[in-house]
């Protein structure tokens, strides 16, 4: 990689910050309630797994492409970065209401058998965040650097998918969006 790959990594990485930051602060002035929040992180799931489902990620192979590229640039962690930015401040009110959901997935082992376990929706929050975030960047390096690094990207956009789901349906099975119309649809 040469210094000037290094000078337009680090200026994207500079502008990413400023947004998050702007992003907050227009998250916060708003006076927008918990439970209109928590409808907006549902909101983004499922726009998130809208555009996921459109790659078709359970077909075989692992081929990096453009257009795999795109749709990562595109998945939306907006909602979730302002919960996240949110705590950080001393308001944690978003994050503790996720943390107490907890869902029961069942997850594929070696073959065909079928294990269920209990999840909490915070773990699924968290890895949506930070693999959401790397995947935005790592689909910015191109598909040299991809192939380069021999990086599973449709790999890790499938463990971001299967994530997101877990995250959508313990919030729509939460209590805290009881009565509204975006928890019934899924």
């Amino acid at each position: 990689m040469d210094i000037n790959e290094l000078a337009t990594i680090s200026k994207q990485a500079i502008l990413g910050v400023n947004t998050v930051i702007e992003t907050y602060n227009n998250w916060k002035n708003s006076e927008i309630s918990k439970k209109n929040k928590l409808v907006l992180l549902l909101m983004e799931c499922r726009r998130n797994l809208a555009l996921l489902e459109i790659l078709k990620l359970n077909e075989n192979g692992d081929q990096i492409n453009k257009h795999l590229c795109q749709v990562a640039q595109s998945l939306d962690i907006s909602v979730l970065s302002n919960c996240f930015m949110e705590a950080l401040n001393g308001d944690d009110s978003i994050l503790q209401e996720i943390n107490d959901l907890e869902i029961v997935v069942d997850t594929e082992t070696e073959g065909e058998t079928i294990k269920t376990e209990q999840r909490k929706a915070s773990d699924a929050a968290c890895f949506i965040y930070q693999r959401t975030a790397i995947i935005k960047s790592i689909a910015d390096l191109g598909l040299n650097f991809q192939e380069q690094y021999n990086v599973h990207f449709k790999t890790r956009l499938k463990n971001i998918e299967k994530n997101i789901r877990t995250l959508s349906v313990a919030l729509a099975s939460s209590g805290a969006l009881e009565g509204n119309s975006f928890s019934k649809n899924k």
